[in-house]
């Protein structure tokens, strides 16, 4: 068992995570291999979606920031070019979700938090790299999701948005049972964009969006009675389903309170309703031995255990170590921390993280190691974000 330490995360980012990634970049067509199966083979030939280049190009940028190594500026900008010259719409604006390995289309579905994770990557970006073009990108995005897809009327987004922008089916997850208007991963992930943006672009009008985000997840995307984050709603705000994601709720806490400083915003009802989740998730989702699972369904708890609900548990609980100054919070963080290293760390030569472990405690080899939503969003992050945590503690 090791350290919980800024020299631990920073080792893992250094000498595991980063040389995988790294290798996956597409020197011919651009961008970056965007399949890889369980046994490590890369499947050069795959499709390149908007999401996975986008975290990608957070990732490599945040990880510049933090290690300070120009190959990983380089690898941003390699992210970047490919997003703007074979995912970026040049005639209505926006980002395409999904184009062939040569870069020929596939999908122009706009979807917002698509378009959410593009601001995410540009902005961070733009921190490392001082690109007015991505500014330019970045503002430019923003004021086209207002326009596009915000319906004051309605209070809410339009979700899923076509190639020219107009409403288009909202079932990106494929719950092909349910009939629902709004979820909450969109408005997590649009506030996190948002979020990420005004650190760079302190603009007041953005500024009252995040704050008015954050109204909405105290108002309505806060459930009290189940004491997490609803999933899927009506137009109403009304749950349709009984889904409860843990994951998305320790992920939920730390960028809302993420937001909340970013923007200056006090609102002590709605801190208290994150250390609400938080300490109900401590009894329903960890576990004695670290473990952390995913949500549960229909009343029944998902026993596997998935890379990325771990990697977000250890920063959740380290943020409410931070808010409330309460040890046992660190005392979590640590003993998921501790758990996380053994399960999803991948001991085999130039692999990464792992991304499912069955409830049996075997392996899950169906998942595979890279695809549009496993990228080094969730690991890198983790050891970035602890890095500069902990290393602020000293």
């Amino acid at each position: 068992m090791t350290k919980m330490s800024a020299k631990v995360f920073r080792k893992e980012l250094k000498q595991r995570i980063l040389p995988f990634w790294r290798n996956l970049k597409d020197p011919q067509y651009g961008g970056f291999f965007g399949y890889v199966h369980h046994d490590l083979t890369i499947e050069k030939h795959s499709d390149k979606h908007t999401i996975g280049t986008a975290r990608l190009l957070w990732a490599f940028s945040k990880a510049y920031k933090t290690l300070g190594n120009k190959e990983d500026l380089k690898m941003a900008e390699h992210a970047y070019d490919f997003l703007v010259n074979e995912l970026y719409d040049k005639t209505n604006g926006g980002f395409f979700a999904q184009v062939t390995y040569k870069g020929s289309l596939v999908s122009t579905m706009k979807h917002i938090v698509f378009q959410a994770y593009v601001l995410y990557g540009l902005s961070e970006y733009y921190g490392v790299s001082n690109n007015q073009e991505v500014l330019l990108h970045a503002k430019r995005l923003f004021h086209l999701i207002e326009e596009k897809a915000f319906k004051d009327k309605e209070n809410k987004y339009i979700e899923a948005l076509d190639g020219s922008w107009v409403p288009s089916d909202n079932n990106m997850m494929k719950r092909i049972e349910l009939i629902f208007d709004r979820t909450g991963v969109c408005y997590l992930h649009l506030l996190e964009g948002y979020t990420n943006l005004y650190k760079i672009w302190p603009d007041a009008g953005l500024q009252n969006r995040i704050q008015w985000l954050l109204e909405l997840f105290d108002q309505k995307i806060f459930i009290g009675d189940s004491k997490g984050f609803g999933v899927y709603f009506d137009e109403n705000w009304k749950q349709v389903s009984d889904s409860v994601s843990y994951g998305r709720d320790i992920e939920s806490t730390w960028l809302i309170y993420d937001a909340m400083r970013t923007i200056g915003y006090e609102n002590n009802g709605l801190k208290q309703k994150l250390l609400e989740v938080i300490h109900h998730i401590s009894k329903v989702a960890l576990q004695e031995d670290g473990s952390f699972y995913i949500g549960m369904e229909h009343g029944q708890i998902d026993r596997h255990l998935w890379w990325y609900a771990h990697t977000e548990a250890v920063i959740g609980y380290y943020n409410a170590y931070e808010m409330t100054g309460d040890k046992s919070y660190y005392e979590m963080a640590k003993k998921i921390w501790h758990k996380t290293e053994k399960l999803f760390i991948d001991s085999r030569k130039n692999s990464e993280w792992l991304p499912c472990i069955n409830p049996d405690g075997s392996i899950e080899k169906e998942e595979a190691m890279v695809t549009e939503w496993k990228t080094f969003y969730h690991t890198g992050r983790l050891c970035c974000e602890m890095i500069e945590r902990l290393e602020r503690k000293k």
